[in-house]
């Protein structure tokens, strides 16, 4: 009886079993509560995203896949607790900015240095030594001076200044700069300087390992949730430095290497070299057999002629000697009058006797508008006349050079405001102050925004944006002249140059009526500037002008904001 009893509860002792084996399983290694466990359970994906181009802690390989020692420590966390996390990598630090607002949990693999204050941070992930970094050309005991490679938003190391920073998206972008000679050192962990000069055969780069300063690589909460911080910290604080070890020998043998022009010729040089020599005795065996095909000529042009009836471009004959020019009958298709046809025909003549091979052609149409065309023609030697012919034709790219011009006044402008960029503001204000009058006076006015940061804090960054655009706005709708140069030259700094005014005080009233407008048009959003202008008179390069400028506009910020102030002149 008392067996039959037993018998019939073994299921259950079994399924007891299998559960306790799996709860020992999931929970050996970490003691977590109740509660801790409960939350696991009912929690979903914790989202986590990270910064590119730090291998092999976390970077993309060329598949897309996301990889590194810190993903290698999330799954094994995932493994040891039962969360789960959904994963996303950004390619640029500015990026990463977005978490604090898009309902992200954590960020991963972040130095402690660029952790925002007022955050919780996870014990490390994992630890390293900042190693010294160098381009080859570069002794580091003469430092002094030279451009410091810095990864974006990162602090810089003591006796470091601001004039020798040169900041990049990552610690890879970082390294590569300074293989380049783009920028001569600088500071990093020695497993990504490994990972690295494997992956893309560095040679221009040479370490030193100082030691600078312990560099610990944590996880940032983003959110006030104290059983995810204790339910990881437990995860952290149960591998062992045997498992970790382990973990970065295998993300570092998972390098993929990156075949470079340098690569390709230390192991084919040789065969290069010899297939170069063998292309150039193709080509040279070519040419001869070019030079005495020239007898062929007269039958090779009637084909030419044949196709030119049934072709889409403008085919032509050019005699230089005699300058006599022969249109292809097709031309009378564009060119529809006899007036346009003969005028043409005058115009292609005069270019072909001066141009080059290859140059575009711009030719009036018979309605009035003009056609770009792209000429390309053939001398060829006609022996028995001893003349020279030339054989060609006229491809028609209106429409290419119309979109070529249309990007090329885009590439001018600032995206945001449509007015002027930095580089050609400065590029046309260079042309006018060299090309001016000495009896001519212009006038150039410097003003940003009175504590824009405090805008884009109050109201956003988007209605900071509305801003500027209303700035550029208030600038268009009030001009003083149409040969005023109106650019944006930094994040909320403006420049009007205005050319040819009368007088000082016509600049000053111009500097009044952007004053009033902006009071005006922004006095919702508290906005003001302030404003410094100086006159240009004699000769003045750009630098001394802006120069002056600039200072007297801080001068009005410093005397109360919402204010003009006059250079002084020296």
């Amino acid at each position: 009886m008392d067996r039959c009893k037993m018998n019939s509860h073994t299921p259950l002792v079994l399924l007891l079993l299998g559960l306790l084996f799996l709860h020992q399983t999931l929970f050996a290694t970490i003691a977590l509560t109740e509660e801790e466990r409960s939350y696991i359970a009912t929690r979903g994906p914790v989202r986590s995203i990270s910064i590119d181009g730090s291998g092999p802690l976390q970077y993309t390989d060329s598949q897309g896949q996301m990889r590194g020692i810190a993903f290698q420590i999330l799954d094994e966390i995932s493994n040891r607790t039962g969360l789960s996390f959904a994963t996303t990598m950004y390619g640029q630090i500015v990026q990463v900015g977005a978490a604090f607002t898009d309902g992200s949990d954590m960020i991963f693999g972040l130095p402690e240095q660029y952790a925002r204050k007022g955050y919780v941070l996870s014990i490390p992930m994992v630890r390293s030594e900042t190693i010294f970094f160098a381009n080859t050309s570069i002794q580091p005991q003469e430092l002094q001076g030279k451009r410091f490679a810095a990864v974006y938003k990162s602090v810089l190391p003591e006796g470091v200044s601001e004039d020798q920073a040169r900041y990049y998206e990552s610690l890879q972008e970082a390294i590569l700069a300074v293989n380049s000679g783009s920028a001569d050192y600088g500071y990093g962990n020695p497993f990504s300087l490994a990972f690295y000069t494997l992956q893309y055969g560095l040679r221009n780069i040479y370490t030193i390992p100082q030691g600078r300063e312990e560099r610990a690589y944590r996880i940032l909460f983003l959110k006030d949730d104290p059983l995810l911080v204790s339910i990881i910290n437990k995860a952290l604080a149960s591998f062992s430095p045997q498992e970790l070890q382990n973990m970065i020998l295998e993300a570092t043998s998972q390098v993929e290497r990156i075949i470079t022009p340098a690569m390709i010729m230390d192991t084919y040089g040789g065969e290069i070299f010899t297939l170069t020599l063998v292309i150039i005795l193709i080509l040279v065996a070519a040419l001869t057999h070019i030079l005495f095909s020239r007898s062929k000529l007269d039958l090779e042009q009637r084909k030419f002629k044949a196709i030119a009836e049934v072709s889409n471009e403008y085919l032509f004959e050019y005699e230089a000697v005699r300058k006599h020019l022969i249109l292809y009958e097709r031309f009378r298709t564009l060119f529809t009058s006899p007036s346009s046809l003969e005028k043409a025909k005058e115009t292609l003549a005069t270019h072909l006797a001066t141009s080059e091979e290859g140059s575009l052609l711009a030719l009036e149409l018979p309605d009035g508008t003009t056609g770009y065309f792209k000429v390309s023609a053939t001398k060829v030697l006609v022996r028995k006349r001893n003349a020279q012919l030339w054989v060609g034709k006229l491809q028609d790219i209106s429409k290419e050079t119309e979109r070529l011009t249309y990007l090329e006044n885009l590439a001018q402008l600032d995206g945001l405001t449509g007015l002027l960029n930095a580089a050609t503001t400065r590029r046309i204000i260079e042309t006018r102050l060299e090309q001016k009058h000495l009896e001519e006076m212009d006038a150039c006015i410097l003003f940003d925004i009175d504590d824009f940061k405090a805008v884009n804090d109050k109201l956003g960054h988007l209605a900071g944006d509305k801003v500027l655009q209303a700035l550029a706005t208030i600038m268009l709708e009030n001009p003083c002249s149409s040969q005023d140069i109106l650019g944006r030259i930094g994040g909320d700094e403006f420049c009007a140059y205005l050319v040819g005014i009368p007088s000082q005080e016509a600049a000053l009233h111009y500097c009044t009526t952007l004053l009033e407008a902006v009071r005006t048009t922004l006095h919702t959003e508290g906005v003001t500037i302030s404003l410094g202008f100086a006159m240009v008179v004699g000769p003045q390069t750009f630098e001394k002008l802006y120069t002056q400028v600039d200072q007297a506009m801080y001068r009005a910020k410093e005397n109360g904001k919402d204010r003009i102030e006059v250079a002084s002149q020296t």
